[in-house]
């Protein structure tokens, strides 16, 4: 389709990272596997590049309670790969591993001593908006997310 939106010709210049720098505000949302909202929050994320195949990130989001959570990220290119080092809230870290295909990122985290992925994330620029879809284990239980932001600089 002629109108249909298509990816960010940045993405097309060897850096996967290029076409989510900028800031972007919209909603994280998780859901039940049913498809019952667990929850709705408003977050803004920040990127910014390095160096050609590093980016560093601000990811905040304001809880019901209006305490705000902050992680930050670290991308990069790695063994012919890609990987982001995530530093949450707590201080918690993990590591997922990534490859870029047809103009999107696709993250996954692998559970430490398993070889059981137990998160995955696809994160796509089309335009001024950034769609970031996935699935995760967490405490047991399995979830879905979407976060849906709309480039604001």
């Amino acid at each position: 389709k002629p109108d249909a939106p298509r990816p960010s010709p940045a993405a097309e210049t060897g850096d996967p990272f290029r076409p989510l720098v900028g800031t972007w505000e919209g909603t994280f949302s998780t859901y039940t596997l049913t498809g019952e909202r667990i929850s709705q929050v408003p977050e803004t994320r920040t990127y910014w590049s390095v160096e050609r195949g590093v980016q560093r990130g601000r990811i905040s989001h304001q809880l019901a309670d209006s305490t705000t959570q902050v992680s930050t990220l670290l991308h990069r290119r790695e063994r012919g790969g890609l990987v982001s080092d995530v530093t949450g809230p707590a201080g918690k870290q993990a590591s997922l591993r990534g490859t870029y295909t047809d103009g999107t990122l696709f993250w996954y985290r692998i559970e430490p001593g398993t070889e059981a992925i137990t998160e995955t994330t696809k994160e796509r620029v089309t335009g001024d908006v950034l769609t970031v879809d996935g699935v995760g284990v967490y405490d047991e239980t399995m979830l879905l997310f979407q976060g849906r932001y709309q480039k604001i600089r």
